[in-house]
């Protein structure tokens, strides 16, 4: 069979073992499984199900949201605002751009230029549109319950 990549699903392969490894993971929650080739009746038929038992616990988990709590390289000292350089014929033009990621998991951006806003206050309203895309994204997000390892999995055996 020729290797692919499966995401969450990597190969186990130890002595007289050999299965499919799923690993999803989410805020405060991890789930995996080992699927092994003997109970299913070789690789071909462990790797389908464990890309269906995959894809029946994506259904189950709220979607993969990643914000960015801190960034040593950040020059402003706020996470998901920068300065951005834009070197162009008629010369340089700097503004602050603020990104945050939607409840759909893409990143949005709003730019603020130094020469309409000023700097000062292009940071300012940078800032503000970054905390309110958290805010829409925290208000319209999924809950998470922490990890509880005495409660029972998603699927059971």
């Amino acid at each position: 069979m020729k290797a692919r990549h499966h995401q969450n699903i990597s190969r186990f392969d130890h002595k007289r073992y050999h299965a499919w490894v799923v690993r999803i993971q989410r805020p405060g929650r991890l789930v995996v499984r080992y699927v092994a080739d003997r109970k299913h009746g070789g690789r071909i038929k462990a790797l389908a199900a464990a890309i269906a038992f995959r894809d029946s616990t994506l259904e189950k988990l709220p979607p993969l949201v990643f914000v960015m709590r801190r960034y040593i390289h950040n020059k402003t000292g706020i996470i998901g605002v920068i300065v951005q350089v834009n070197r162009i014929r008629q010369g340089v033009y700097r503004s602050y751009v603020a990104s945050w990621p939607d409840p759909s998991g893409r990143r949005r951006t709003r730019t603020f230029g130094f020469t309409k806003y000023g700097k000062d206050r292009a940071f300012e309203l940078a800032v503000k549109a970054r905390r309110q895309g958290l805010a829409h994204l925290y208000r319209t997000a999924p809950k998470t319950r922490p990890l509880n390892r005495s409660r029972p999995s998603l699927h059971s055996d």
